[in-house]
């Protein structure tokens, strides 16, 4: 009897411990872009095969770093500040500005993706700085913590362009990542800011986590709370800490948050959380055919429309 319960002991261990292994690798893979950019990304959950799934639960994804793809159509100006790595940006200036909107853009994501939100600013009369996040685009290293270090680097910007340029208000437009890294940067310290933008924030890195497994039709429950738990470690943080919506209890501007109905990472329940935990002037823009971070390429004319009245309101 003894014998068989210490064999037992030994299976379970070593399932447990295999468990860890899969879950470390997972945690590390998602959050370390590869320097391969010949590699291919691992596609979205929801595009999946069936073969693909099985390979990517035992692999983990494939992120090469995102490499910048598009650049401004107009005169622009690349600058660099040096952080925990050198994070460069592309300032885009506007005749006569109203103000200032600096940009940031969403996990495995660079600048690149930030022009068609900048163009509108433009057109409106905001001069934009477009920020690569570590690991991103035209910036150094490879590491993405999902937000976490991701918003020093937000307040290290607006302290740059508030002492550069004081005479003009500021405004942070952030695109999930990017969105929780401005909350969380709210959260801890006063920024100079006038309002913010927020569109498609997670509730949670763990919310994140659970929503990409149900996007795979896979279960979630052990494995997402282990995978947080071991990026955490790799990264020196707490995981289940990371929650937008105690970031949003201490914002401390005027607020707009948009959401696109159709989104399968973020879901509405989590959105209604976040806007109910801002205390402050907020507005909740939802668009019915948009899915995750598409919402101005899939209605256009609305999301033009919310983010003029919002920076006419609040200038």
């Amino acid at each position: 009897m003894m014998k068989k319960k210490k064999k037992l002991f030994i299976v379970l261990f070593s399932l447990f411990a295999l468990f860890n292994v899969f879950a470390f690798i997972h945690a590390y893979k998602f959050t370390h872009y590869s320097s391969a950019s010949s590699s291919p990304r691992t596609k979205g959950p929801d595009e999946l095969s069936s073969s693909e799934k099985i390979a990517t639960l035992f692999a983990g994804v494939t992120n090469p770093k995102p490499r910048l793809t598009r650049f401004p159509a107009k005169e622009y100006q690349t600058i660099s500040l040096v952080h925990s790595d050198t994070i460069e940006a592309w300032s885009i200036p506007a005749a006569n500005a109203k103000g200032i909107v600096i940009l940031f853009h969403g996990y495995a994501g660079c600048k690149s993706d930030l022009l068609d939100p900048a163009a509108i600013f433009d057109s409106l009369g905001y001069s934009c700085v477009l920020v690569d996040f570590s690991g991103s685009g035209g910036s150094s290293g490879r590491i993405t913590t999902l937000g976490v270090e991701e918003a020093d680097e937000v307040r290290y910007w607006v302290d740059h362009i508030h002492r550069t340029t004081p005479s003009l208000p500021i405004y942070l437009y952030g695109v999930s990542m990017g969105a929780v890294s401005i909350l969380r940067s709210q959260a801890l310290s006063t920024l100079p800011v006038k309002a913010i933008i927020l569109e498609c924030p997670f509730e949670s890195l763990l919310s994140s986590i659970k929503n990409r497994f149900d996007m795979m039709s896979v279960p979630s429950f052990g494995f997402a709370q282990t995978l947080a738990f071991w990026g955490g470690v790799q990264h020196g943080f707490w995981a289940f800490s990371h929650n937008s919506c105690d970031y949003a209890k201490k914002v401390s501007c005027p607020t707009l948050l948009l959401y696109g109905r159709k989104d399968r990472k973020v879901t509405m329940e989590e959105t209604q959380d976040i806007y109910s935990a801002l205390r402050v002037k907020k507005e909740l823009v939802i668009f019915d055919s948009a899915g995750h971070d598409d919402d101005i390429r899939v209605e256009k004319p609305k999301w033009i429309s919310s983010i003029s009245s919002f920076l006419e309101v609040n200038k």
